[in-house]
């Protein structure tokens, strides 16, 4: 594959989640190409200091404006605003590239002389989240949908995080995209601490927002007062109504710790016997992370981690089962060890570097076909 000139467009680069960690990836994955990036900030050293002290490669970085929201009820709307002013940055820049790459949402209206390639986490701005019930909520996506769906639909091609979001892309967008699980370092939160080296703990990490349900957990935890709850989650707003019922509401038995330290969250998990899993998520790289901790997991019965996991994991759908199942994982060994056993058979296909090269192998395979 001959040099190529990559735009990445990231703009929203404000915190360290799961979309920053596939661009950091991709970036490396890509690095003897010439590469620059199109975001509202980067700091190398900081980086890569938050994803595992790895090298960050030398890029070009074109600066713009974070996503800033003003009115919650039109985030949407706003959102739209948003990408129609990237796009136009990048229309701008497209003549000195040969690709594009989008890593955190679709901005981007394709031209016939650049390819475009996207990353995508999951289509939130035009298809609802699992499980959004409300027929207000479905009105206003569906109005997003008509507006957006030509740009998805232009894309060159498509990656995606997991075959549950792979089937929710396809089944709606028409676009069959390759799944190319996102990089964990596995290396990172790897524990070979027994049984016996565990507390009676289950833990839970996830941004303190509604949809990740941390609220479930409470309830658990009434139910089993002998069992230690651990919270741990990206907060944006300490006066969040969500965050603060949480605080206000969890029994004894349970620890919120909110953006703390890896070396917090590491030994918290390395400490656990379980982890559960409380939302429909497309992924839930905290799942993977937490299973190289040696915590058995306990997902939830719809969403990308039971697709990826099957049999090598528990699972639950209702409430009394989730309690069921948490009480048995901290109290039986063997099913701990068979269950932890099950799930860590799956670490490989997750590791950085398999990323990484699975990134080179793509688009190397795509780009020869397409030139040709």
């Amino acid at each position: 594959m001959h040099n190529l000139r990559i735009l990445f467009v990231h703009p929203d680069l404000t915190y360290f989640g799961g979309a920053e960690k596939v661009l950091v990836h991709m970036i490396r994955a890509l690095k003897e190409h010439d590469i620059s990036l199109l975001s509202s900030w980067w700091d190398p050293p900081i980086i890569g200091k938050q994803f595992g002290e790895i090298e960050i490669p030398k890029i070009q970085w074109i600066k713009c404006q974070p996503f800033l929201l003003k009115y919650k009820r039109l985030r949407a709307f706003q959102w739209i605003k948003y990408s129609n002013d990237i796009n136009k940055m990048v229309q701008d820049l497209k003549k000195d590239y040969d690709i594009i790459i989008e890593t955190q949402q679709v901005y981007i209206t394709p031209q016939s002389n650049v390819v475009l390639i996207n990353y995508l986490h999951y289509p939130y701005l035009i298809i609802p989240p699992p499980e959004a019930g409300n027929l207000i909520i479905r009105l206003y996506y569906s109005i997003q949908r008509r507006i957006l769906l030509k740009r998805f639909k232009r894309i060159n091609l498509m990656l995606t995080n997991s075959p549950f979001t792979a089937n929710i892309i396809r089944n709606n967008l028409g676009t069959e995209p390759i799944v190319v699980y996102p990089p964990v370092d596995v290396q990172k939160f790897n524990s070979k601490k027994d049984w016996r080296e565990r507390e009676d703990k289950v833990i839970n990490i996830g941004t303190f927002i509604p949809f990740k349900r941390q609220i479930i957990l409470l309830e658990i935890a009434r139910l089993l007062p002998k069992i230690k709850f651990v919270l741990i989650g990206w907060l944006e707003n300490r006066d969040s109504k969500y965050f603060q019922n949480i605080i206000n509401n969890k029994p004894e038995n349970v620890e919120v710790l909110h953006n703390v330290p890896d070396d917090i969250l590491v030994k918290e998990l390395m400490t656990s016997k379980a982890y559960v899993h409380l939302c429909p998520e497309h992924f839930g790289i905290s799942v993977i992370e937490a299973i190289a901790a040696g915590c058995a997991p306990i997902v939830y019965h719809l969403g990308g981690p039971i697709e990826i996991l099957g049999n090598s994991t528990l699972s639950w759908s209702d409430t009394r089962e989730l309690a069921d199942l948490v009480d048995r994982l901290v109290n039986d060994e063997l099913l701990w060890r068979n269950t932890i056993k099950n799930a860590k058979s799956k670490l490989f296909q997750f590791k950085s570097p398999i990323f990484e090269q699975r990134i080179r192998d793509i688009i190397k395979s795509y780009i020869e076909e397409d030139f040709d």
